[in-house]
């Protein structure tokens, strides 16, 4: 193939003599690394509008249904620890069902994104114990003194619970307190052996934990019918479905579930929303002069802004903020709710991030998505969180 000899090329020079550095071949390799660069930064903005997309609309389902369960209401949330009311259980435990039963089918039908979203399920650089611990924070704080969970506290702030911003507030400095001695509270990371498998697969497993949250749901209903839990003049029937004052706690742990298809498939990744406060805080820090983030005390929160990955999360939540509000807008049930006492919101809502984050998770992510996927760190801080909230509720029900 014949060169074509630049429009500033010596005269004196043959073509094919030019040297191998000509602006020629300069020019073409920059222009191909140009090229090349533009079309992974239009991957990569794809990409993350993708992302964008889904967790917009993955988020504004999740606001929409806890808001009609009712399971953001503080005192119902309180009142589950007390078994003064079941809709938590309800939606958690239809959410867990729906949950691992999508898990099963997606290990058969998209092994790569299953393969990718267990990937690191197994992995906790905290230990058990401080998912129990963690767990048990998210019990005390959250359950039971602030009447919410990390997910909860966005459906709040949507449906204009009173409070529900000093919750919020109290989150974050649980937060940022978390985040400031993370590195002395970290580990060598730790693997759980495959004995968790019990030499069975895991679609044996997860299919049989998915029927007995199944079944749990289905005797709850039928000894407590949902009108029941719900606050007087509340109830599941009337109008059409998107303007009902409630659904049924079961028809919102579905949805929830379902929730789980859009961000396995697409952004391999399952529902759990305490990382939210983090991306919260690191996008403040953002804003901030680079050195500001080099400090040591400050590590934990750099690279998981919302323009990263971690930050999918952040859009989750204000997405669901919107969604708990388009709830109460249609279903005339905006701002009906005082909640608790401002001091118990504020630090319930400190103690209750400090725990999600200690122990890696919170409700949604050790609860629903954790327990599906089988991980030891998750049963762990289930076990906290019941087992630490249930006292405390009963006490604070009846004492």
């Amino acid at each position: 193939m014949k060169d074509i000899a630049p429009p500033l090329a010596d005269p004196t020079t043959s073509p094919t003599q030019q040297p191998s550095d000509s602006p020629t071949r300069v020019n073409e390799a920059a222009k191909s690394t140009a090229s090349s660069n533009g079309c992974n930064a239009q991957d990569a903005t794809w990409s993350w509008l993708i992302a964008f997309a889904v967790s917009l609309l993955a988020g504004f389902a999740f606001g929409f249904a806890m808001q009609k369960s009712w399971a953001f209401d503080p005192f119902i949330v309180r009142r589950q620890f007390a078994f003064a009311n079941w809709i938590m259980i309800k939606v958690f435990a239809a959410a867990g069902a729906s949950t691992a039963f999508v898990l099963v089918a997606v290990s058969y039908l998209a092994p790569t994104a299953f393969a990718a979203v267990m990937d690191g399920a197994y992995t906790n650089d905290r230990g058990m114990v401080s998912a129990f611990v963690g767990g048990a924070l998210i019990g005390v704080g959250g359950f039971v003194i602030a009447g919410s969970c990390p997910g909860t506290v966005f459906s709040q702030l949507g449906a204009g619970v009173l409070t529900s911003p000093l919750t919020f507030a109290g989150a974050i400095v649980g937060t940022l307190v978390y985040g400031l001695v993370h590195p002395y509270l970290t580990g060598e990371a730790r693997t759980a052996k495959a004995s968790i498998y019990f030499g069975v697969p895991y679609p044996a497993i997860a299919a049989s934990l998915g029927t007995i949250f199944l079944l749990l749901v289905i005797v709850l209903e039928i000894v407590v019918p949902a009108n029941n839990d719900l606050p007087a003049g509340t109830t599941v029937e009337h109008d059409w479905v998107l303007a009902k004052r409630a659904w049924p706690a079961w028809a919102s742990g579905l949805v929830l579930g379902s929730i789980q298809i859009p961000l396995i498939l697409v952004l391999h990744k399952t529902l759990g929303t305490s990382t939210a406060l983090v991306a919260f805080i690191s996008t403040f820090l953002s804003l901030l002069p680079a050195a500001a983030l080099d400090k040591p005390s400050l590590a934990y929160f750099k690279g998981k802004h919302i323009g990263r990955r971690p930050g999918y999360t952040l859009i989750f939540a204000l997405a669901a903020v919107i969604g708990s509000l388009s709830s109460a807008y249609f279903g005339d049930s905006f701002a009906e709710l005082h909640g608790v006492h401002p001091a118990g919101a504020f630090f319930g809502g400190a103690l209750m991030l400090f725990g999600a984050r200690l122990g890696g998770g919170c409700t949604s992510g050790h609860g629903i998505s954790g327990t599906a996927k089988l991980q030891w760190a998750s049963f762990a801080s289930f076990a906290g969180m019941f087992g630490c909230a249930v006292p405390l509720g009963l006490l604070w029900e009846y004492a």
